[in-house]
């Protein structure tokens, strides 16, 4: 029984763009026993005029290749057997031969491809009993021989090398292997935005507070419901003294006595004209800023970054630069207010002046007995301190404090007061310990119904070739509060 065998017609890029043949999986064609590739001469000819390339690959792989084909017309054998192949595949050289006659009006054989489908048409007329087809990897063969009804196998892209660089391309890789070499030897900074859970976030999404003003419509509602609930005294007592007797008998004893004494009318008239209007325009001020003193009672939005120097360096000099891009403004963390503090900045309305009024005293028969009966000397009061606590203040700006030189420091931005960008220092930030955590608030511009930008983190350090970026988005939805609310809740006390 005669072998199976496969014939193939192989393009140049079998031996310019592929693997080596022996590396090559040949076992899509294991119902084959031998794969015969038949090298035409339109091939042998364009690795021959290759071979003279420079140091390319193209270069390299035509030598290498033509070399083969000398062994094989030396050789004894006719062909050369590949190694280590299952099916087993031989290299042959087709002698020297023209293509297809009966093609040479539909092709031109002045075109390698054109050449080499010729060449394998006349091959199939001559041994019609072979089964031989075109293998390559270029798509204009495939068209020329589908348009002749001519088999072809494509060349797998699992065959084909990876591009080779050019002389730019190695050199830039080069550059590139020493930039990464150096880049070992700076501290590698790694830096996360986090949220209140301390879990990693791409972008900072927040919902605020924004408390209208009030109306002239309301804030006249308001004053109304003032005026009706304290309204202007107009009876201030009996407007005559009065005398009356003590009710005790010790009173009676040292002739002690009552007596009334009326509102005089520069009380009454200082309450009326002075104290109630004051008094008055008070609680407007405080309806027309209350929107403003609730949002300042208003907890800012704040934001929060976890940052470590993974790399096997220190870095010197650290310089940790935080900046709001967009309408809003940022500050480092400040202390939390104590309570006193908080309840004056709560919102409140001072209770309506008191309407002078007579009042009863007790008088002795005598100021100058009872001047006797308890002498001259004046009563110890406690009025100040007997030393000014201020005097003992020490001088904290003359004081030489020293920094730790592991930790950052403000260098910039102060706690509480917006600003678009602070800054941290570290003289020598060391690798492999915890995360350092920066952290800062939020305050916007404007109140617009939403509010875009980004924080920008940027950290500079004497060994670090390239300042460290990360650019975190932000968007703070903003809800309308109302105030008018709070300003009825103030009037019920």
């Amino acid at each position: 029984m005669a072998k199976k065998i496969l014939y193939l017609f192989p393009d140049t890029n079998l031996f310019i763009q592929c693997r080596p043949l022996q590396g090559i999986d040949w076992s899509g064609w294991a119902s084959f026993e031998e794969i015969q590739l038949i090298v035409c001469r339109p091939v042998q000819r364009e690795i021959d005029n290759q071979k003279n390339r420079g140091n390319d690959r193209v270069g390299r792989r035509a030598r290498k290749t033509y070399t083969l084909f000398r062994r094989i017309a030396l050789g004894t054998d006719n062909y050369e057997l590949i190694p280590g192949t299952t099916p087993q595949v031989k290299i042959f050289l087709e002698s020297p031969s023209l293509p297809s006659t009966e093609l040479e009006n539909r092709l031109n054989y002045r075109k390698h491809d054109d050449e080499l489908v010729g060449c394998l048409h006349r091959f199939r007329q001559e041994h019609p009993d072979k089964d031989a087809k075109l293998l390559t990897h270029d798509a204009g063969p495939m068209i020329t021989a589908k348009s002749l009804d001519l088999p072809f196998v494509p060349i797998k892209q699992s065959w084909i090398l990876p591009p080779e660089r050019n002389d730019t391309e190695r050199e830039n890789a080069r550059l590139k292997n020493e930039i990464n070499q150096l880049k070992n030897t700076e501290p590698q900074i790694q830096i996360r935005c986090i949220d209140e859970h301390g879990a990693k976030v791409e972008k900072i999404e927040l919902e605020y507070h924004s408390y209208e003003p009030l109306t002239d419509v309301e804030q006249s509602e308001l004053m109304d419901l003032i005026r009706k609930k304290f309204p202007l005294i107009t009876d201030f007592g009996p407007r005559e003294p009065v005398e009356r007797k003590p009710t005790t008998i010790g009173d009676h004893l040292f002739g002690i006595k009552e007596i009334y004494t009326p509102a005089s009318a520069e009380e009454i008239a200082k309450y009326k004209d002075q104290d109630y209007p004051d008094w008055i325009e008070s609680c407007e001020r405080v309806f027309s800023n209350l929107h403003v003193t609730l949002q300042r009672n208003i907890i800012q939005p704040s934001f929060r970054f976890a940052a470590a120097n993974k790399g096997v360096r220190p870095g010197r000099n650290v310089l940790a630069i935080f900046t709001a891009k967009g309408n809003f403004k940022i500050c480092p963390p400040h202390e939390e207010k104590t309570d006193s503090e908080k309840r004056e900045e709560a919102p409140g309305l001072t209770g309506p002046p008191r309407p002078p009024r007579g009042k009863w005293e007790t008088v002795p028969f005598s100021l100058s007995a009872l001047q006797d009966i308890l002498g001259t000397t004046p009563l110890l009061r406690p009025d100040r301190p007997l030393i000014n606590l201020q005097t003992l203040d020490p001088d904290f700006s003359a004081l030489d404090i020293l920094r730790d030189p592991d930790n950052f420091f403000y260098t910039s931005g102060d706690p509480g007061i917006p600003t678009k960008s602070f800054r941290l220092e570290c003289k020598q930030w060391r690798h492999g310990i915890d995360e350092k955590y920066f952290e800062g608030q939020i305050f916007l511009d404007h109140f617009p119904d939403e509010v875009r930008g980004a924080i920008d983190c940027d950290i500079h350090a004497e060994n670090l070739s390239k300042p460290f970026k990360k650019i975190v988005p932000i968007k703070v939805i903003i809800k309308r509060m109302s105030t008018i609310d709070h300003a009825r809740n103030l009037i019920k006390g």
